[in-house]
């Protein structure tokens, strides 16, 4: 009989459910301890990460709140840009991901180990973040006329009331006529 054996087989020479359940929670316990060490080490990557954008942070513009940095830590940790892109660390543990997820994929922008190239594409997307915004803003404030917003014209507005108020002395007539009739 092995030793793995005989750790079940209690004093009467049964199996010790007891005893089995003990070990097992031990090794769940200690699972668990090494998945929380690995989150609590792609977390930490991560606020490096952040740590060494904060002058990129600090310096956009305000006014540009689609820009809102924030580490989450969930399963796994990510180091969230916008409401699209996110850092995460990959399979290994040691390499940035930059991924951005779009409404038919996931896309995985960039990989690499080195924190200070990851900082750069991170401020790269971000800037390229920022001129899409600024070009959407023109677009909406400048490229439309005037009277192209569709808005109505002030003539039309008139015609609509006197036609609501001709509408409306036609119904109150006509009920007064049905109500002397009846």
């Amino acid at each position: 009989m092995n030793d793995t054996d005989s750790r079940s087989i209690g004093d009467n020479g049964r199996p010790d459910i007891g005893e089995a359940l003990h070990r097992a929670r031990l090794t769940q316990a200690a699972h668990l301890e090494a998945v929380s060490e690995v989150h609590g080490i792609e977390r930490l990557r991560l606020e490096l990460l952040a740590d060494a954008l904060e002058p990129v942070f600090a310096s956009i513009p305000a006014g540009n709140e689609h820009i809102a940095p924030a580490l989450v830590a969930g399963s796994p940790p990510r180091l969230w840009l916008d409401m699209v892109a996110f850092v995460e660390m990959g399979d290994d543990r040691r390499v940035y991901r930059l991924v951005q997820c779009t409404r038919s994929e996931r896309r995985v922008l960039h990989e690499t180990p080195d924190l200070q190239t990851m900082a750069q594409h991170v401020t790269d997307y971000i800037a390229h973040r920022l001129v899409e915004r600024e070009q959407a803003l023109e677009e909406a404030n400048g490229a439309a006329p005037v009277g192209a917003r569709g808005g109505y014209s002030t003539a039309a507005l008139i015609l609509a009331w006197i036609c609501g108020f001709a509408v409306g002395v036609l119904g109150l007539y006509i009920a007064g006529v049905l109500v002397r009739g009846v």
